[in-house]
Formats: C-alpha cells, structure tokens, sequence
C-alpha cells in the first residue's frame, strides 16, 4: 500500500523540516504542519521554530518527539504562553493524547 501522505512518513516530515526551518514564525506554511504534524497551537510556533533550528532532529530515530521535547523546554524559556490554553506541562505531554 503506498504512502498517501498521512500521517506523513517520517521522510515526508523531513524534508517539511528543511523546508520550514528558514521561514519565519509567520509563514502561512507553519500552519497545517503545527495542526496536522505536531498537534501544537500556533502560539508555540516561535518554540518549534527555534527547536528545528537546532541540529539533533535532523538524525533523530523520531524527529517530531524529539523536537516535541524541545518545544517543551524552549518556550518555558521564551516564556511563551496563552492564558486561554492549560499549562505547557499539561499541553504537551504526550501521554494526555
């Protein structure tokens, strides 16, 4: 059975990767990879793009896990956050999905 596109293979999330990783934080191109990929909210989008700044993920068994983790620390330090939304904590554990 061929690869219709998703859930995308993890080569397929590779190159979206490289493809968002010199856009900015703004790109209409983030979008349906932070909803459809990731399954974070827009808000966390600086995050994930400091994240994918960041080599590990490019030789990573999983990328999005890891680049998930990441998220996690980045936007505590950027201190990111959305009052309309749980806690970081809470939002990305990926247990609670």
């Amino acid at each position: 059975m061929a690869n219709t596109g998703y859930p995308p293979s993890l080569d397929q999330i590779r190159k979206r990767l490289e493809l968002l990783a010199p856009l900015p934080v703004n790109a209409p191109e983030w979008i349906p990879f932070m909803r459809d990929v990731l399954r974070m909210p827009m808000w966390l989008c600086p995050a994930v793009h400091a994240a994918i700044q960041q080599p590990a993920w490019r030789i990573a068994a999983d990328p999005v896990e890891l680049i998930r983790r990441n998220v996690r620390n980045l936007a505590i330090e950027m201190k990111l956050s959305n009052t309309n939304q749980p806690t970081l904590e809470k939002l990305l554990n990926p247990a609670d999905e």
